[in-house]
């Protein structure tokens, strides 16, 4: 298994940030963004993305609303994003309950050369929770590619 972030690497990006991202010893977190990280493997053989986020809702710390993978043989042209399978819908107060969520999805095909993975967080804090209608944050620990 190969461990691609548990900091931004030097091929990391934000998508359309406000806030730069938080960077703590156990992950990264963001505000106001979305998670975009892309970066170049070589892949021979069958292998999949695990992705690790907290989701602690009474510290405005939700899973992200959305996840998606897309790939690429060259880094120019990427296949349509995929959804990534949530275990839960973040927002619910039934899910209010602090976890570490993992999130699995396959790579589809060993000529994939780059993978882009983006998270959008939860757009704002819902009607249930104390601070209703703030900004949500994401808060990532691993990205990893393996078997």
């Amino acid at each position: 298994m190969l461990l691609i972030m548990n900091i931004p690497s030097a091929n990391w990006k934000m998508g359309e940030s406000v806030i730069p991202p938080t960077i703590t010893k156990d992950g990264s977190g963001f505000m106001e963004s979305r998670l975009q990280f892309e970066d170049y493997y070589f892949f021979d053989d069958s292998v999949e993305i695990t992705l690790s986020f907290a989701h602690h809702p009474s510290q405005w710390v939700f899973m992200p609303q959305k996840v998606t993978v897309s790939y690429s043989k060259n880094g120019k042209k990427f296949s349509k994003p995929e959804e990534v399978a949530l275990p839960f819908d973040p927002t619910l107060e039934a899910n209010s309950k602090p976890r570490v969520c993992i999130l699995r999805h396959k790579i589809p095909s060993k000529d994939v050369k780059y993978i882009r993975i983006e998270a959008e967080p939860v757009e704002k804090l819902p009607e249930w929770h104390a601070a209703a209608g703030e900004k949500a944050w994401i808060m990532v620990d691993e990205v990893r590619v393996g078997r």
